[in-house]
């Protein structure tokens, strides 16, 4: 992104054009950012694949009214179009998995009064409800109040149930239709992770390959949240987010242990961090060795003595856990999710 000087600066710029345009160019970039809100409201997290993301269908869009059709400079215009949208921090690319992804992270904020309920009416087709959901974290964990491993609604203080909605999973207050109060999924996890922290656990298993005895190091996160909220156990895919998942988090577990570093695995044919084998060398992957991990943990969660296997608690925030990094991972879950019910 840019310094925040310059995104201040432009966002003046395309303000002003706004009240006395000179020329097409804002114009294009509003439109074109309507265009991506409208694709990625459809989906949980603000997002969808960058390649559903049409040229000629953003240009039509962009030059309707202003150009008989898009001329044959439209591709040039529309990627300068999602330049400015990124780099003024109003939508971001993230690849996963070999793909990118586009985001919408937050609203325009040059525009005239009236004029974003405008452009919802012309551009976006989601029966009206295109919007952009939770962006903002609150600041403030304490907002969440959790009793008998229950989250309890900051409103009327009924208890808020685990429920599937249009745009994925979300905390509903159970006091509905009186009491309307939401938390999404993100937003509620990562709250009750920063009550709790997250725990590393240290399992010792033979080396697939050489037999070696070996500490195996990972996070399981299902665990932390489902000690402290029951609902959090509904959401069985949960149990993939392991080591290897959570950048940051990945990065901490390698400066701390020496048997933990990024290595190149043959059968995913990419390289990944994990737990490598100080005699053998070979990678401790997620088949051969964390998926046997987590149900031997599972066992142990069930008979009350997970504790015993815990190395230590990362105190979650922004600087050990980013926000953004937890939406993304849980947005590719929600498909999987909306089954679990």
């Amino acid at each position: 992104m840019w310094e925040q000087s310059k995104i201040d600066a432009k966002r003046d710029y395309f303000a002003k054009q706004r009240q006395t345009p000179t020329g097409h160019f804002t114009e294009f970039v509003v439109r074109v950012y309507y265009y991506i809100l409208d694709k990625c409201c459809r989906f949980p997290g603000n997002c969808c694949l960058a390649k559903n993301l049409k040229y000629l269908e953003m240009a039509q869009i962009a030059y309707q009214g202003i150009c008989v059709e898009p001329d044959h400079d439209y591709k040039h215009v529309i990627d300068s179009c999602k330049q400015y949208l990124k780099e003024m921090g109003y939508i971001r690319f993230e690849k996963r998995n070999g793909e990118w992804w586009i985001r919408v992270l937050r609203e325009l904020d040059f525009l005239l009064p009236g004029e974003n309920e405008e452009y919802m009416d012309l551009y976006c087709k989601t029966d009206g409800k295109a919007e952009i959901r939770e962006l903002q974290l609150p600041v403030n964990p304490e907002s969440i109040k959790i009793q008998d491993k229950a989250i309890l609604c900051d409103r009327c203080g009924k208890k808020m149930e685990l429920r599937n909605g249009r745009y994925g999973a979300f905390f509903g207050c159970s006091g509905f239709p009186s009491c309307k109060s939401t938390m999404d999924f993100a937003v509620a996890s990562y709250h009750v992770l920063q009550k709790t922290g997250m725990a590393i656990y240290q399992v010792q298993r033979p080396c697939w390959k050489c037999g070696t005895n070996l500490s195996v190091y990972s996070y399981f996160p299902k665990f932390d949240l489902c000690d402290a909220v029951s609902d959090f156990n509904m959401f069985e895919p949960l149990y993939i987010i392991r080591l290897s998942v959570l950048q940051t988090i990945d990065q901490y577990m390698m400066e701390k242990y020496e048997t933990i570093r990024t290595t190149y695995s043959k059968k995913a044919n990419f390289t990944y961090p994990g737990n490598v084998c100080p005699h053998c060398g070979s990678l401790q992957g997620s088949n051969l060795t964390l998926n046997p991990v987590y149900d031997f943990l599972e066992e142990e969660w069930k008979q009350g003595g997970l504790q015993s296997y815990i190395s230590q608690h990362i105190p979650i925030s922004e600087q050990t856990l980013p926000f953004e990094e937890w939406r993304a991972v849980l947005s590719e879950l929600y498909h999987v999710m909306e089954d679990s019910y």
